[in-house]
């Protein structure tokens, strides 16, 4: 199992991106923990967010995001250290039900806010913070771009038993 981040830009455009794919990384979370599919499949998502985001921003040190929700999820953390190791927990709330094999983002963690955090070797720590106002973790992240980098961004996040991406 491999992960790959692959980046491409079209001639003549303003568009460019990378494609992330995890299937060594995202196995190495999932064969700590026994979440839930649903739970896993998110962060998957998570995971490859980290990762993307760590690659676009050539960060020399940490990049977390976290996902505070009120829902079934309570806690959801992916965290890219400066050796490029990712890791990622999720914490389900006390009084939460499972969720079932097919929950929605909003289901999992319903109303809270999603912190990115950037801690470079040398400089200053920056924090960001989002609504958990849309309906995927990638349109929370899409939103982020456009209002705090004003940067208009797509994000297609997905994850399966398999690999993540």
């Amino acid at each position: 199992m491999s992960d790959q981040i692959q980046r491409f830009m079209f001639d003549h455009t303003n568009v460019r991106g990378e494609i992330v794919t995890l299937a060594g990384a995202y196995h190495e979370v999932l064969d700590r923990h026994a979440y839930p599919p649903a739970v896993n499949e998110l962060l998957g998502e998570l995971l490859a967010a980290v990762a993307l985001l760590t690659d676009t921003v050539k960060l020399d040190g940490t990049l977390s995001i976290e996902v505070r929700g009120r829902g079934v999820l309570s806690l959801l953390m992916a965290e890219s250290n400066p050796g490029g190791e990712l890791r990622a927990i999720a914490r389900i709330a006390e009084d939460a039900a499972l969720p079932s094999e097919h929950a929605s983002f909003r289901e999992l963690v319903g109303e809270g806010q999603i912190v990115i955090t950037l801690d470079p070797r040398e400089g200053h720590r920056y924090q960001g913070i989002v609504a958990l106002d849309q309906e995927t973790l990638g349109g929370c992240l899409e939103a982020y771009f456009s209002q705090s980098e004003q940067l208009p961004t797509r994000l297609w996040l997905a994850a399966d038993e398999k690999r993540a991406g």
